[in-house]
C-alpha cells in the first residue's frame, strides 16, 4: 500500500513540465491539536501554540514540491471529557511533535509567487509523506514521567510477553487545504489547514486493553503499576485487567492550522522580467 502511494507521487512529478521555475523560503505560526482515546470527537480542543519553517520548490503554476520541519505539541485530559466512561478512565498525556515532511501542493487556480501573468491567489491542495517524533508524558506525584518506558498498557509482563512497546519514531501521512496569496513582488501570505493520518494507536500512550497490575508493578515498579490504571470506578478496588483502556481500531491523529509568511527567490533569468510587468500592472 505505501510502495504504490510512493509510485503515485513519483508518477506526478514525471507529468510536471518544468518551466519558469521558482523557490520559496517561508515560516509560519499557528495550533496544533489531536483526536484519539482521549479526544474522540472534537477538532481544536486542547490547541498548543506550534510553528514550521518549509522550503518549497514551484514547478510550474499549478505544481509545486515542498520540504517542511513542524514542532507544536498534542495533549488531552480525561477529566474534561464528554462521555462517562473518560470520567472514569482519568487518564491524560501531553507529548510534543518534532515533524519532518516531503508534500506536493496543487493550485486550482494559475498561480506563481511574484508573477503578474498569473492569479494573485488560489486555494490549493496537498498530500505528502513524513515522519514524526512524540514522547506521551504525564504528570505524577507533581513530576513529568515519560509513559512509553513504563508499559503501561502491560507490555512484555508475563501475560503479554508478545506485546512490544510502540515506536516514538512514526510514519504519517500529512494533507489538507489552504490557500495562499502573493501580495508583493517578493512575498507571500498563505492560510493552511493539515490533518496527519497516523499508523500508531499510542499517540497518547492509550489503544487497547489494561495489563496485570500486579505483573506491571513486579516488572516496572509503582509508578508504573499507578499510571496503568487512574480509574476512579466506585468499583475501583476490582482489578480492570484484560478490559477495555483505549480503541485499538481507530489510530489517532493530529493537525496543524498555521498562517505563513514566504520569500520567493525566482529564476535569475526572469527576476527582471517580472518585476517590471509587476510594477507596470500595479501603476
Amino acid at each position: 500500500m505505501r510502495t504504490w502511494f510512493v509510485f503515485l507521487i513519483v508518477f506526478l512529478f514525471l507529468k510536471v513540465q518544468l518551466q519558469s521555475q521558482t523557490w520559496e523560503l517561508g515560516l509560519s505560526g499557528g495550533i496544533t491539536h489531536y483526536v484519539g482515546d482521549l479526544n474522540p470527537t472534537f477538532h481544536f480542543r486542547f490547541p498548543h501554540p506550534a510553528g514550521s519553517v518549509w522550503g518549497k520548490y514551484n514547478f510550474n503554476k499549478h505544481w509545486s514540491l515542498r520540504a517542511a520541519f513542524t514542532y507544536g505539541r498534542v495533549s488531552a485530559d480525561d477529566a474534561e471529557g464528554v462521555f462517562d466512561h473518560q470520567i472514569v478512565r482519568n487518564l491524560r498525556f501531553q507529548s510534543d511533535i518534532f515533524e519532518v515532511h516531503s508534500a506536493i501542493e496543487f493550485n486550482f487556480f494559475p498561480y506563481r509567487p511574484g508573477d503578474p501573468e498569473t492569479k494573485r491567489f488560489t486555494p490549493y491542495l496537498f498530500l505528502g509523506v513524513g515522519g514524526f517524533y512524540f514522547n506521551p508524558q504525564t504528570y505524577f506525584n507533581g513530576e513529568l514521567v515519560d509513559l512509553q518506558p513504563l508499559g503501561t498498557e502491560g507490555q512484555q509482563t508475563l501475560s503479554r510477553a508478545d506485546q512490544y512497546p510502540y515506536s516514538r519514531f512514526q510514519p504519517c501521512i500529512p494533507f489538507g487545504i489552504g490557500i495562499k496569496w502573493s501580495f508583493h513582488d517578493r512575498l507571500s501570505l498563505g492560510v493552511e489547514w493539515g490533518m496527519r493520518l497516523l499508523f500508531t494507536d499510542y499517540l497518547d500512550d492509550v489503544s487497547g486493553l489494561y495489563g496485570d497490575k500486579g505483573e506491571i508493578f513486579t516488572i516496572r515498579g509503582l509508578t508504573a503499576a499507578e499510571l496503568s490504571d487512574l480509574s476512579q470506578s466506585p468499583y475501583h478496588e476490582i482489578p480492570n485487567t484484560g478490559y477495555q483502556r483505549g480503541t485499538p481500531v481507530d489510530n489517532d491523529w493530529y493537525s496543524y492550522l498555521g498562517l505563513s509568511l514566504s520569500y520567493n527567490i525566482k529564476d535569475p533569468a526572469s527576476c527582471y522580467s517580472y518585476k517590471r510587468n509587476w510594477t507596470r500592472k500595479r501603476k
